[in-house]
């Protein structure tokens, strides 16, 4: 501040003289000292501060003297700027760090006047986030969070910039705050006022889009109709007009079968929120008439509602091949056996022989069962040395089938039988034959032969025929002297004659 001091002259008129004039009149009028800023204010922004005041005679002063430091000893702070205006914004201090500002007034003079009170505050990052950071909700509540430079003690949080309406609440570190109406983009903002006497200005801000539905447009597949198979290509597509989300169909024996936007598995346009997917028809999947819902989830986390997709889907598949092997008991029979069908819609085998190697359903049905859980099967009366071929082919309740690989089995060559040993006891005329048992596998009977005359053959009568191989015995009344012979026959008719034998 400029000090005008008073000077008293003594004049001395005319030499000598011993009058004076005394007079406190300099001849000119003192400058008025510019009045000090008041009501000084500092506002936080998201970079940096802004500092307001008043003055009580704005004609009275040409421009503003801006002081900022890191003590509260006046001497110390430094000039940050001039303004002619009642405000001033301060930038680039070094956040966690104290600072201390005031201002003064200038005279058009170049008269600086006295400087408003000493504030100060910390200087830090400001910021306010929605739901963590999210760029969606489907609540209209949401969660804010704040990064502060001070200690707040109340807020006001608003959709307003200007925060028309808003009221002061006690701060805390996690606000609630409900969002507009109506879906789309909302932008919160706040502003604080902090213990150290500082405030916001409001210039912080988040934005969140609301979603608070999801619908599906449409849903299909491709091709439209027919019935399919395994390793055919069906295109499934949902179009909800919503990037971001999950969308899947699910069909017997299909669930949730994921759909993609993000231009691959036959999806074309990454991003367009039309789904897609190729799905390759598996060799276990059959669905009859089956009806295909799309379901669609949004990236806000709203389920739409599932749509039923016009079209039904039929995959008829043939029953999955069992394993077939075969192997020769002896010179007539085959015992033949396989896995047992896993399909649901089973219904029978069909075992078909042929002694060429192209055997097929129109060769010889050796067997048709309907038992799955039947895998076994002996097939009798064959030929000795022959080669036969066995394929079973597995059918479904919609009459599809599929065969096993071609087995093939060699009969070997037929023997004779092994031939018993033949006693005879006779009691009142009565002739008891017995006779030692056969053993072979494949016996057919025992054939009791009769002959009055020694030297009997197949030529001559037969008594009697005796399929157990364990019986042993048999019992004749021949009227007279009789000779007698068992001959042992096999499945393929070779016999072997016994001993013979006479009575009474």
């Amino acid at each position: 501040m400029r000090r005008v001091f008073i000077i008293s002259l003594v004049l001395m008129l005319g030499l000598g003289c011993s009058r004076y004039i005394e007079s406190e009149d300099p001849g000119f009028t003192l400058p008025e000292e510019p009045p000090i800023p008041v009501s000084l204010v500092l506002n936080h922004q998201s970079e940096g501060v802004e500092l307001s005041w008043q003055v009580s005679d704005t004609n009275a002063v040409e421009y503003f003297r801006v002081y900022y430091g890191t003590t509260d000893d006046e001497s110390d702070l430094d000039e940050w700027d001039t303004t002619s205006n009642f405000s001033a914004g301060i930038t680039g201090l070094n956040s966690g760090q104290a600072y201390f500002f005031t201002v003064s007034s200038v005279t058009p003079d170049d008269l600086e006047g006295g400087k408003a009170p000493i504030i100060s505050t910390g200087i830090g990052v400001m910021s306010l986030t929605l739901n963590n950071d999210d760029s969606l909700t489907n609540s209209k509540n949401v969660t804010v969070t704040f990064v502060l430079p001070a200690t707040a003690y109340l807020i006001q949080l608003s959709e307003d910039a200007a925060f028309a309406d808003a009221r002061w609440d006690n701060f805390s570190t996690t606000k609630s705050f409900i969002l507009s109406d109506d879906d789309g983009l909302k932008r919160v903002y706040g502003r604080f006022r902090f213990s150290d006497g500082s405030g916001s200005t409001g210039d912080i801000s988040d934005s969140i889009t609301l979603d608070t539905h999801a619908h599906i447009d449409s849903a299909y597949f491709r091709p439209l109709s027919g019935s399919f198979e395994a390793n055919d290509t069906l295109t499934f597509s949902l179009l909800s007009g919503e990037s971001g989300g999950e969308a899947s169909v699910s069909f017997p024996g299909i669930n949730s079968l994921t759909l993609f936007d993000d231009g691959t598995g036959g999806d074309v346009t990454s991003g367009d929120g039309l789904y897609t997917r190729e799905f390759v028809i598996p060799i276990d999947l059959e669905v009859a008439d089956g009806v295909v819902t799309g379901s669609f989830r949004d990236a806000a986390g709203n389920n739409a509602d599932n749509f039923t997709i016009t079209s039904r889907l039929t995959v008829e598949n043939p029953p999955l091949p069992v394993s077939l092997s075969a192997a020769a008991e002896n010179s007539s029979t085959v015992r033949i056996t396989w896995s047992a069908s896993g399909d649901d819609d089973f219904a029978a085998y069909r075992l078909f022989r042929d002694t060429v190697w192209s055997v097929s359903h129109t060769s010889y049905q050796a067997a048709y069962i309907e038992s799955r859980n039947t895998t076994t099967y002996t097939d009798n009366n064959l030929d000795d040395d022959r080669t036969y071929y066995y394929r079973i082919y597995v059918y479904d309740d919609n009459g599809l089938s599929t065969a096993s690989d071609v087995v093939e089995v060699t009969t070997p060559v037929n023997e004779a039988p092994e031939a018993v040993v033949l006693a005879a006891q006779s009691d009142a005329g009565t002739v008891s034959l017995s006779w030692t048992e056969n053993l072979d596998d494949d016996f057919e009977s025992y054939r009791i032969y009769r002959s009055g005359t020694s030297g009997v053959d197949l030529a001559d009568e037969l008594i009697g025929v005796v399929n157990g191989q364990s019986t042993t015995t048999f019992d004749d009344t021949p009227g007279g002297p009789s000779h007698y012979k068992v001959f042992v026959f096999d499945g393929q008719g070779l016999s072997s004659g016994s001993n013979e034998v006479s009575g009474p």
